[in-house]
Order: C-alpha cells, then sequence, then structure tokens
C-alpha cells in the first residue's frame, strides 16, 4: 500500500500571521497614533489590564499585565482603547475574504486571532513561483494597512513557528525550499517567538533551553512528568505532520427586506411589517450560533435618495424587543422627506460564547415535558422503532461499536467544550455496510475511485484484529486524501485480500 500510494510529502501550506490583531484594528482606526506608546485594554476602567502594547509602549516598560493607571503615570501620553469582540470577529472575516482571493482552502486558527493557514499547494502554476504568490498576499495586506508575515513550507506548526518569528521582525514573507530546510529554520526558532504560557516558557529558559529545536528534543515522558500537560500538548502539535485544512467561508450576513403596496408614513405599519421579519433572522442568528450587536436600516423613499440608519445594541442579543425599541425611538426622530417604498435590514453578529448560550438557555429552558408528548405522537402512529438512538458499545470492529435502540423520554445535551489547543475532531461518517472496491491499480490511480479523483496521499495503516474466538477478522485501516478533496476511509481485508470503503471524513 505505502509503496503505490502517494504519502504525506510535497503537499505545500503557508501560515499568513497578522500579529496582534486587536492592536493593529486599534492602529488602523487612530493611524495618527502610530508613532505614539498604545495599549489595547480589557475595558474603559482605570484598573483595567493591558493585553497588548505596541512597540512604542514596549520601549517605555508599558508591558501586558500591567494596569493602564500604572502605564498611564509611567507615560502619560499612552493611548488607550478596548476592542470588543464583534470588532475582532468582523476584521477576521474581512481578512479571511482577502485570503480567499489567493487560495482555494483557508482556515483562521481557532485560538490565534489574525493567524490563518492556506493551501499553497499548487499555486506556483497560477503564479510564476510561490515567492511571487507570498509576495503578492503580502503587498496586498500592506495595501490594506495590515502588517503581516507569511511562510510557504510544509507542515502546520514549523510554518505557524517561522511566522511568528518573522512578524516578530517586523513582517516579510519566506518560501521553504524542503522539508530539511523547514526543520532546521524551524528548530532555530527562539521559544520566546512563540506563543506558550510564561511560566512553561521561565522553567525552560532556566535548564538553558532557548530555542525550539531544542525544547523538541526533550522526551515526550520526561516533558509531561515534569512541566505538565502544556508542555507535552506544544511538544505533539509540533510533531503532527498532517492535519487536513478545515476550509472556511465567511457566512453572507442575515437580511430581510419589505416592499410596501403604496408609499406609507406610517410608523406603527413600518414596525409591524419590520417585526414579521426580525423574529426569521433572529432565528438565523441562532441556527449560526451567533447575537445580534447592530443593524443598518435602508429606507427607500419615493423620488429621494435612499436614507440609511445604523444602530448598535448595548450588548450582543436575541432580545426582539430590545431591538425593535432601538428602531422605534431612532425613526421617531427622524423626519423623512416623503413615503417609503421599500426598507432592507441588513444585521451584523458575532459568535455567542459558551457562557452567553448557558444564560440563554437558563432563561428559556426546553419544555422536556412537551417533547416527550410529542414523540409519543410519533410512535403511536409510526410504531416504537420510528423513534431510536445510538447506544455505544466496546467492541474492536467499527461498525459494531453501537447499536440503535428505542427512545422514550428526552434529556438535555451535555455541552463538552475542548481545551483551547485542542485540535478540531474529525467526524466520520460510516457507510450503512462496507463498501466492497476494485483491486489497487498500478497505474492509472484515478482508476481506482472514479467518484472521489486520484489518490494524493496515504495515512496508515491501522491495524483492527478482532473475532479470534470466533471468526478472525484482520484490517488494515488508511485515510485517503484524494485531488477532489475528499478524505475517505477505507481497508484492506487481510484474511480477503479485499479493499472496502468503510466512509470518509468530514
Amino acid at each position: 500500500m505505502n509503496a503505490r500510494l502517494p504519502t504525506a510529502d510535497g503537499r505545500r501550506i503557508a501560515c499568513i500571521d497578522v500579529p496582534a490583531l486587536p492592536l493593529q484594528i486599534v492602529l488602523r482606526a487612530h493611524p495618527d497614533w502610530h508613532d505614539d506608546p498604545v495599549v489595547v485594554v480589557e475595558d474603559d476602567r482605570p484598573q483595567a489590564r493591558i493585553l497588548w502594547a505596541n512597540h512604542h509602549a514596549r520601549r517605555e516598560q508599558i508591558i501586558p499585565g500591567l494596569r493602564f493607571q500604572q502605564a498611564k503615570a509611567l507615560v502619560p501620553r499612552v493611548h488607550a482603547a478596548a476592542v470588543p469582540p464583534a470588532d475582532i470577529d468582523q476584521t477576521t472575516t474581512e481578512l479571511l475574504r482577502l485570503l480567499l482571493a489567493f487560495s482555494p482552502e483557508i482556515e483562521p486558527a481557532r485560538d490565534q486571532p489574525g493567524q490563518f493557514f492556506a493551501d499553497a499547494h499548487g499555486l506556483h502554476a497560477l503564479y510564476t513561483g510561490l515567492d511571487h504568490w507570498a509576495h503578492t498576499v503580502h503587498q496586498t495586506l500592506t495595501a490594506r494597512r495590515f502588517v503581516a508575515a507569511i511562510v510557504v513550507g510544509f507542515t502546520r506548526f514549523a510554518v505557524a513557528a517561522l511566522a511568528r518569528q518573522l512578524a516578530s521582525k517586523n513582517s516579510g514573507w519566506l518560501v521553504l525550499r524542503d522539508l530539511a530546510d523547514e526543520q532546521t529554520r524551524a528548530a532555530a526558532v527562539p521559544l520566546t517567538a512563540l506563543d506558550i504560557p510564561f511560566a512553561l516558557r521561565d522553567q525552560l529558559h532556566t535548564l538553558g533551553l532557548q530555542t525550539l529545536g531544542e525544547f523538541l528534543a526533550l522526551p515526550p515522558a520526561d516533558l509531561r512528568r515534569r512541566f505538565g500537560e502544556p508542555a507535552a500538548a506544544l511538544h505533539t502539535r509540533a510533531h503532527t505532520t498532517w492535519a487536513p485544512l478545515t476550509g472556511t467561508r465567511p457566512a453572507e450576513p442575515v437580511t430581510f427586506a419589505f416592499d410596501f403596496e403604496l408609499p406609507d408614513t406610517d410608523l406603527q405599519r413600518l414596525l409591524a411589517a419590520f417585526a414579521d421579519r426580525l423574529h426569521g433572522a433572529l432565528q438565523q442568528l441562532a441556527d449560526r450560533r451567533h447575537l445580534l450587536t447592530g443593524l443598518q436600516l435602508t429606507l427607500f423613499l419615493e423620488h429621494h435618495p435612499p436614507h440609511r440608519e445604523r444602530l448598535t445594541t448595548a450588548a450582543p442579543t436575541r432580545d426582539t424587543d430590545q431591538v425593535l425599541e432601538l428602531v422605534r425611538l431612532r425613526l421617531e426622530q427622524t423626519r423623512l422627506p416623503s413615503p417609503i417604498e421599500r426598507f432592507e435590514t441588513t444585521l451584523a453578529s458575532v459568535e455567542a460564547t459558551r457562557q452567553q448560550l448557558e444564560l440563554l438557555a437558563t432563561a428559556r429552558r426546553r419544555d422536556l415535558a412537551a417533547a416527550d408528548r410529542a414523540l409519543a405522537r410519533v410512535r403511536a402512529a409510526f410504531g416504537d422503532a420510528a423513534i431510536t438512538r445510538a447506544r455505544l458499545l466496546p467492541h474492536h470492529l467499527p461498525e459494531q461499536t453501537f447499536r440503535y435502540e428505542p427512545l422514550t423520554n428526552l434529556t438535555l445535551p451535555r455541552e463538552r467544550t475542548a481545551a483551547p489547543s485542542a485540535p478540531r475532531p474529525l467526524v466520520r461518517t460510516l457507510l450503512r455496510a462496507p463498501q466492497l472496491l476494485g483491486s489497487l491499480p498500478v497505474h492509472e490511480p484515478e482508476s481506482w475511485l472514479p467518484e472521489f479523483g486520484a489518490v494524493q496521499r496515504a495515512h496508515g495503516p491501522f491495524r483492527v484484529r478482532s473475532g479470534w474466538w470466533q471468526q478472525l477478522v484482520e484490517r488494515d485501516y488508511f485515510f485517503l486524501e484524494t485531488d477532489r478533496g475528499a478524505i475517505l476511509w477505507v481497508f484492506h481485508d487481510r484474511r480477503q485480500r479485499r479493499w472496502y470503503l468503510h466512509g470518509r471524513v468530514d
């Protein structure tokens, strides 16, 4: 298998790092502050902690962790601003839209605002080379007044580490020649350039460890025992050579509109039409796990140019009454030169945090008794087998690790949250029964899986051996990546000497 299918090498991945994104948001909004000490604070209180500081502030001994009052005492001319999560999300979406013009797959980093991974494989054919591609991306970001560093290499962790080091030297771009070049350069990255806990960094510094290469040379078992789970997790991420990109597309904003049969000036009729459509729009935001932060209302007037109003909520919300009250108060103070023919509304939103969702769930608990009554009606109409749930079972064979059983009563799901450093889980969709594949071709690999394309990389084998006490089953499982973007889960039955498709990864 390994001799005939491509392995996990040769693929190109790029890291686009826009460092200190909240600080860059502030400096873009206040370009006249560029030559002064500037900090980003938690909120507008004098005792608020400093989260980010530009190099002018650091030169004056103002560092993250200080209180703004302390920074003001050190340097009276220091500028400060708080950056709400909605502004970070909006800028991240702006960057995502920019970068999608240069690569079909862009993945924002989960725990590093401003850091993106891009699929750079094959882009040299569209440009005069990857150097030209990286230079073009850098020029585009610079033209939008973003400071950025771009590294094109082969593994996710290495390009991220090198991009962060490059960003600390005031941006630029770098294209690595081969995997050996990447490993050599990544090993020399100083630990101070990486986003690792300060306590861990101090412990490693005490031992004389200064670079990433010196850290990775430590035995993993000793790392966990001496420095704890954060050090072991960092070591594991650094040695992970394959992690598929999860391409992200910016969601289109939620909008709604209404046309009046005749031009109208009555505020109550406008509010009634607005409220009727607002309920559905807020439900769309809820389906995305978003909360409303503001809206733009455009009123199209008879024989006059459109009139636009922007409204911002006090906090992210799904409260219809609060939004209607804001619209009513604004329009009551607005004098329009002619009747309204049509209105259009675009909602601004931000992803809801776990705490916000918990508050909403507490405020509006689900009626489990009503749900059970609805299930009882379904069972009465279609039989007890109409509603089932999967029960996990301890077994080696994947298709025997669960069974479906009747569901009688509903319970609230428990929300599980992964650690910020945990990789995203891969969701595996199993076929009802393994699908027999043809023999593995020596030539023309695209003929083996014509529906999914030619295999580009293979990961495995992962052996499963079970049933020796009844009927022995021996399987070698593989993850296959195809040139059409599919990730398939196949196995080779060692006893039958046949290949089967068992599922795919979403």
